[in-house]
């Protein structure tokens, strides 16, 4: 099974990353996250990118939304922004469009003050 946080916590590398109640529930038993190696880190980044939670409407795409707005360490208006345009023919159709609208005007009215 390897070495770092997994081996030591009896979880297997190719299998999901603990959750909170796992993390809480281990540190109730004295044993602490910063064990964690990067690989441990990687592969529960990896993890958590590779699920969706409420939908399937990102499944499809070769890069979710998130991928791209953190690896290009984009804010929150226009993060938003590029959610909805990516979603909007496979989810909430003209409505996601509307709020990506709204997201674009935030950020020009936070430009102009």
């Amino acid at each position: 099974m390897g070495s770092g946080f997994y081996s030591k916590h009896g979880i297997d590398p190719a299998g999901k990353y603990p959750d909170t109640d796992y993390i809480e529930k281990e540190a109730e038993r004295g044993n602490s996250i910063n064990d964690a190696t990067p690989q441990d880190w990687d592969r529960a980044r990896n993890a958590a990118f590779s699920k969706q939670v409420g939908g399937n409407h990102y499944k499809d795409l070769a890069i979710q939304p998130v991928e791209y707005i953190v690896a290009n360490n984009i804010a929150y208006l226009p993060g938003n922004a590029i959610k909805y345009v990516t979603r909007w023919e496979t989810k909430g159709g003209v409505e996601d469009l509307r709020k990506a609208i709204h997201y674009i005007e935030m950020m020009i009215a936070e430009e102009l003050k």
